[in-house]
């Protein structure tokens, strides 16, 4: 896992990141001067691992209403609230 890039690369737009999770990346944001963010596990520091990187968690069945079934994939092994929700 890793790709030795930037994981969030927003120095050149205004933006606002909250929740977001970067894994294994050579750099896990790059904000400008008019970016922000907030409650994203680069904020929170710390050694971040996934519970579940096996897409066919949510490219398997869909529920009764074509979402994807809540799932482990992508999650923080350690619980957080940060990242995606499927």
């Amino acid at each position: 896992m890793g790709h030795g890039k930037t994981g969030f690369a927003f120095n050149r737009s205004s933006s606002t990141l909250t929740k977001n999770l970067a894994v294994a990346n050579a750099t896990n944001a790059s904000l400008g001067s008019t970016s922000a963010g907030n409650g994203n596990s680069w904020d929170l520091g710390g050694t971040w691992s996934l519970a579940s990187t096996n897409p066919g968690t949510i490219t398997g069945t869909r529920t009764a209403a074509g979402a994807i079934p809540s799932s482990t994939f992508l999650r923080p092994g350690n619980g957080a609230d940060v990242g995606a929700r499927f």
